[in-house]
């Protein structure tokens, strides 16, 4: 019997030990969970050994870390008030910061990770940094104007749209492209990357010759050349880089029906008709419209478009009396209609509410015209602004008719998402009807490069627009096949032969290295971008054109080569490039080039590395891509200083006119240290 009793009791253990070890548990569990009470703080005290188990809003806390925490790295503080002073155990820090912790019904304030601080830079400047442990941190947007660098907060790499959980930074806003090996009928450097007709510089696309109205130095606008080069160069570059146009021709006069898409206007006087006549200029049938009435609220003869994608509109016209082209778009956060109307008026650019008024001037002739209704609406809504064109984010959504009011003949109207080559033409025609006797394109504006410096006065030439000038001729005699473009081309190179101080463009270092100034100024400034420039327009002249034709230009590729090769090191500072060299002809502070001058260079030395084997070419493009990463030069003592000053010496003394014996300079290059003035506060 007893031992019936003792199996029993054995059976009763196995049965039960399980759900009273789980009821101890819940039981323990629970106790746990509570608040240590503290009656006589009449409050509530956080249990040190539990912190890890409070509420930290949405805080990624592990449940299964450790809860044995020492009480003085959670710095529980005053116990009666709930406040936590310091928070520094890593294991608690949450992953998103939260405003307050809850526990028990109550907010507990959440104290940061760190702790602001005073930071004194250079003895001038305090601002407030953060200190957390051991480390210090600036804030970036005093960082970035400090030492010129670039960043911002991106999305997470895989695409996701989580906010913005990357921060990407560049020591410089320098931006560096590959480049294929140079020829001349291919793409010009990386100009397909240049936007000129974006530029906030650029008043409008003349509606006369097709090309940029500049406003870099006189804010009532002038034709200059090399922004007009430019913007050959860039449309020609895209054409080749650019996939194939998307072109939809909405009227060529030639189907049988073409009047049928045409809708008459409001008015009813029987004198207003449109009709196919044949043309014996053009060899084609165009559409001939009358209208008698001449202003806006007559809507003439109108044709539908339509198009969402196609903005670059292309057509041939002529008139015979005052006109209206008026095309009818539709834009961004804009709830009405937009008009943009061209007449023959003068050369110029209104805007009236929600109308904006472009002068063709006369089209008394058959002319091929191509305008970007994008530009032109985005010129004419910045024109009063100071906001930028580029950060310009209105455009147009919707083109939806083309219509005409006055007497006149109209063909080809035809739309585009781009038309490059028209533009690259355009402006290889003007510099062919603007080129003058000596061969050149005149800046009628003055031109002042320093204070130091002596003005320079409306009708000087630039070495720089002569080489992007030929560069865009050259192309355009390949392109048309049209002799005249090379003529002008070969024409061009006259300035590179008559001194600066004359009137032309040709300078000289120290009296022994031919230098083309992109400004001719006195004392020489030797701008660095101009003069490579310069040389690709030389370069491409003497591959262009035949061996005698081409002789001058090649002579003076040579020679201009030489110098660079022999000048190129006096524009390295050890951590990027100098715009030009005026710290030696003026014996001042070196003018640092801006990162994207500095890019210029690079861009410009990929392309001479493609076509001159030197290693000089190779060993500084190499050298200057890695300043655009923040890789120095190294430090050695007094040498480059030594260097520097023997230079400075030697320059000193030719403009001083002292004739020290100073006839060549050594072309092994010179190891100049030029102190890095970007370091300085703002």
């Amino acid at each position: 019997m007893r031992c019936a009793k003792i199996i029993k009791l054995k059976f009763l253990h196995r049965h039960e030990l399980i759900i009273l070890l789980c009821v101890l548990a819940l039981v323990s569990f629970i106790i746990t969970r509570l608040p240590v009470c503290n009656d006589h703080d009449n409050g509530e005290e956080i249990n040190p050994r539990r912190a890890s188990r409070l509420d930290l809003n949405d805080a990624n806390v592990d449940d299964d870390e450790d809860e044995d925490v020492d009480n003085e790295k959670l710095g529980a503080g005053n116990h009666g008030d709930g406040e936590i002073k310091i928070f520094n155990d890593a294991r608690l820090k949450p992953q998103h910061p939260p405003t307050s912790w809850k526990w028990n019904s109550k907010k507990v304030p959440y104290v940061p990770p760190y702790e602001e601080i005073d930071c004194l830079v250079n003895d001038d400047v305090t601002i407030t940094a953060r200190k957390e442990g051991n480390e210090t941190y600036i804030p970036f947007s005093f960082l970035q104007k400090y030492f010129e660098i670039d960043g911002k907060l991106m999305k997470s790499q895989d695409g996701r749209d989580d906010g913005d959980k990357r921060f990407v930074w560049h020591h410089s806003t320098a931006r560096v492209y590959d480049q294929n090996k140079y020829t001349c009928d291919g793409t010009f450097m990386t100009f397909d990357h240049y936007h000129v007709e974006q530029r906030t510089k650029v008043k409008y696309i003349s509606g006369v010759e097709g090309v940029p109205l500049s406003t870099q130095w006189d804010p009532k606008g002038y034709f200059y050349a090399i922004q007009i080069a430019q913007f050959g160069l860039s449309h020609y570059t895209k054409n080749l880089t650019d996939p194939a146009p998307v072109v939809i021709t909405y009227e060529d006069a030639e189907e049988q029906d073409a009047l049928r898409k045409w809708r008459r206007g409001t008015t009813s006087d029987a004198k207003n008709n449109i009709k196919i006549v044949y043309d014996e200029e053009r060899a084609s049938r165009v559409v001939e419209f009358k209208s008698s009435e001449y202003s806006v609220s007559s809507k003439g003869f109108t044709l539908p478009l339509e198009s969402q994608s196609q903005f670059v509109v292309s057509f041939d016209a002529m008139f015979s009396s005052n006109f209206s082209i008026i095309f009818s778009v539709e834009a961004e956060n804009v709830n009405r209609e937009i008009k943009l109307i061209y007449t023959n008026g003068e050369d110029d650019i209104e805007k009236k509410g929600h109308v904006i008024l472009h002068g063709l001037g006369p089209v008394s002739k058959w002319r091929h015209i191509t305008r970007n209704l994008v530009t032109d609406y985005r010129k004419g809504i910045t024109l009063k602004r100071k906001e930028s064109l580029k950060k310009t984010k209105e455009s147009i959504t919707r083109v939806k008719s083309i219509s005409v009011i006055g007497n006149g003949r109209i063909d080809n109207i035809t739309l585009w998402n781009y038309n490059h080559m028209a533009h690259f033409i355009d402006a290889a025609s003007w510099l062919l009807r603007n080129q003058d006797e000596k061969g050149g394109w005149p800046v009628d504006v003055e031109r002042k490069l320093d204070d130091d410096m002596a003005p320079i006065p409306p009708g000087w030439y630039s070495a720089m627009a002569q080489g992007q000038a030929i560069s865009t001729l050259t192309r355009a005699y390949r392109y048309t096949k049209e002799y005249k473009y090379l003529q002008a081309a070969l024409q061009a190179t006259k300035l590179y032969t008559i001194p600066s101080s004359k009137g032309g463009v040709l300078a000289k270092f120290v009296d022994t290295y031919p230098w083309y100034e992109e400004y001719p100024t006195t004392p020489g400034s030797f701008v660095l971008n101009g003069f490579m420039f310069s040389l690709i327009g030389l370069y491409d002249l003497k591959c262009t054109a035949s061996a005698e034709e081409g002789r001058e230009a090649a002579r003076l590729y040579d020679e201009g080569i030489n110098s660079l090769k022999n000048m190129l090191h006096l524009y390295d500072t050890g951590s990027g490039s100098t715009y030009d060299l005026r710290h030696f002809t003026l014996q001042k502070t070196p003018n640092l080039a801006r990162w994207g001058y500095h890019s210029t260079h690079i861009a410009q030395l990929q392309l001479l590395a493609s076509i001159n084997s030197d290693p000089i070419f190779k060993s500084t493009l190499d050298r200057w891509i890695g300043y655009t990463k923040g890789i120095k030069g190294k430090r050695q003592k007094n040498k480059g200083l030594t260097h520097s000053k023997e230079i400075g010496d030697r320059v000193k003394g030719h403009n001083d006119n002292i004739d020290a014996g100073i006839k060549t300079l050594s072309p092994s290059p010179f190891d100049v240290h030029i102190l890095d003035v970007r370091m300085s506060a703002p």
